[in-house]
């Protein structure tokens, strides 16, 4: 709360604030786009929020030097990518999700880049989306493609007796507030030494009342690698 009201009250006074300000509007190059956007009953632009990016390269220790397995990784956003090359994650090249058929696409890109890995990780925007502008339908229809088209495809291309698959989410997204809450995300464990505890459904509620219990997100990773090596 602290650092709110200091942004609140600083940044609006700031000095470096009114000079983009005042930059905006005296760039002849923005006149005619914004009075375009004042034509169009839109607000001018009149500041840039630089986020999350820092000033330097964090120093991370290799996630293979960490755990063990040779990572690689499918990510469709550029924050996620970044991690995973800091991380040491070799990318897998893959089309962008625009349509089910990329997510099956996809399917088959990772069983095939399996083969070179000992774990592939795959991140999935695709819900975020909707949630972030509170079309719940529209996020239950992204999930129902990605079960169908992801799921559907790659799990009977890959060997489930020798292969551990997890299937989580890195945060909550409700289309109530739309954004990103506190709220625990499900985590789905199969394959490979894990005994089946009855749970057919794959969601918050049914995820509570399995048998993994609830996780905090530092102890999954490790609880995979020791999967990995039984």
């Amino acid at each position: 709360m602290r650092t709110a009201r200091r942004l609140a009250r600083g940044a609006p006074r700031g000095r470096a604030d009114q000079r983009v300000r005042r930059g905006f509007g005296a760039d002849p190059r923005r006149l005619g786009r914004e009075r375009a956007r004042r034509r169009a009953g839109k607000l001018p632009g009149n500041l840039i929020l630089t986020r999350d990016g820092g000033d330097r390269r964090p120093s991370l220790q290799p996630i293979k030097e960490r755990f063990g397995p040779e990572w690689g990784c499918f990510v469709e956003m550029p924050v996620e990518r970044g991690i995973a090359l800091i991380l040491g994650m070799e990318p897998v090249d893959a089309p962008r999700l625009l349509a089910e058929e990329d997510y099956a696409a996809w399917a088959r890109l990772a069983a095939d880049a399996l083969g070179g890995f000992d774990a592939l990780y795959v991140h999935i925007k695709g819900p975020d989306v909707p949630a972030h502008d509170g079309r719940a339908e529209d996020k239950r229809d992204v999930i129902e493609v990605i079960d169908r088209a992801f799921f559907g495809e790659v799990l009977p291309r890959i060997d489930l007796s020798t292969t551990v698959v997890a299937v989580t989410a890195d945060h909550a997204t409700s289309c109530v507030r739309k954004a990103h809450t506190a709220n625990p995300v499900p985590l789905l464990v199969a394959g490979g030494p894990v005994r089946p505890d009855g749970t057919d459904v794959f969601g918050e509620r049914a995820s509570g009342t399995g048998s993994l219990g609830s996780m905090k997100g530092v102890e999954i990773l490790p609880e995979l690698t020791a999967l990995l090596r039984t």
